[in-house]
């Protein structure tokens, strides 16, 4: 374990579905896991424009999974599509950091990496990172799985 207790590299995942695309850090699929932040890393070999293919299936899971889906689908499109046109033009998107239980940050980074915040039960923050996780693999996007890797977050529980 390092400093703050908060990663555990686990590289094996077991059973059928086991993909070889991804790695988790701490305990996986404990549907007891609780964390504020689910980080998910891609490989040094993705860039941006490698997820225009899977953003849309992603931000519609994101919204989905978060019961965040406006009645208007439009507003939903719009955004969409704007980060859409970032990712092709191999920048980093604005993703979904709207007022909400729930957001889908892109930080500013010299990685490829997003983050899911929640700040309502923390239980649904892993679920979710996992289910976002497993749209990435249906696009064979190579990626880790981090959790709690805010450093301000961290700060606090460490008080």
């Amino acid at each position: 374990m390092e400093a703050a207790g908060l990663r555990v590299t686990r590289r094996e995942i077991q059973g059928a579905a086991a993909p070889s695309s991804v790695k988790y850090d701490m305990a996986h699929a404990n549907g007891s896991m609780r964390a504020r932040s689910g980080h998910i890393k891609f490989d040094k070999k993705v860039r941006w424009k490698s997820l225009v293919p899977a953003f849309r299936p992603l931000f519609l899971k994101f919204l989905e999974e978060t019961q965040q889906v406006p009645e208007d689908m439009e507003n939903v499109d719009v955004l969409i599509e704007e980060n859409l046109r970032d990712l092709r033009n191999n920048r980093k998107p604005e993703g979904y950091n709207r007022e909400g239980i729930m957001r889908m940050i892109f930080p500013i980074s010299n990685r490829v990496e997003f983050y899911v915040y929640g700040r309502g039960k923390t239980i649904e923050v892993a679920r979710v990172t996992e289910q976002l996780s497993r749209v990435l693999q249906k696009y064979r996007l190579k990626h880790t799985i981090e959790w709690d890797q805010l450093k301000l977050l961290a700060d606090k529980k460490e008080t």
